[in-house]
Formats: C-alpha cells, sequence, structure tokens
C-alpha cells in the first residue's frame, strides 16, 4: 500500500525552484538542502511541470575557426 505524498511547505518549493531553475547547483544538494530524497525531488519537478534543466556544459566543443588556434609563434 503507497504511503500518501508529505506535504512540503511553499517556501522549500520556491528555494528548491529557484536552485534548480537559475543556479547549476546539482540536483542531489538541492534535495539535500530540501531535506528530500533525490527521487522525491525529481518525482515533485515532474508533478509541478518543472521545465527539465538543459546541460550547463556542452558534451562536445563547438567547432574552432582558424581565428580560435593560436599560431606556432604564440606558444
Amino acid at each position: 500500500m503507497p504511503c500518501p505524498p508529505l506535504p512540503i511547505s511553499p517556501e522549500i518549493v520556491a528555494e528548491g525552484r529557484r536552485l534548480y531553475e537559475q543556479t547549476s547547483v546539482p540536483v542531489a544538494d538541492i534535495a539535500a538542502m530540501t531535506g528530500i530524497s533525490i527521487r522525491t525531488f525529481s518525482a515533485r519537478a515532474r508533478q509541478w511541470g518543472w521545465p527539465r534543466r538543459t546541460d550547463r556544459v556542452p558534451k562536445i566543443e563547438p567547432p574552432r575557426t582558424a581565428a580560435d588556434v593560436p599560431k606556432a609563434s604564440q606558444f
């Protein structure tokens, strides 16, 4: 028999959302700061319709132009 979800105060929700949407703090750290498990935090973020986080660091480097590559004399 599943347990009903525990209530989370609006202040904690607001701070968690601010950290989630406006910073690059890891989700596990945000969950710990708000006092809930990472699994609960992730489930509630989906439930509340928060946008998914985008990658803060690109997985691949953008292509470089000739101006971006240093000349041999610059070493």
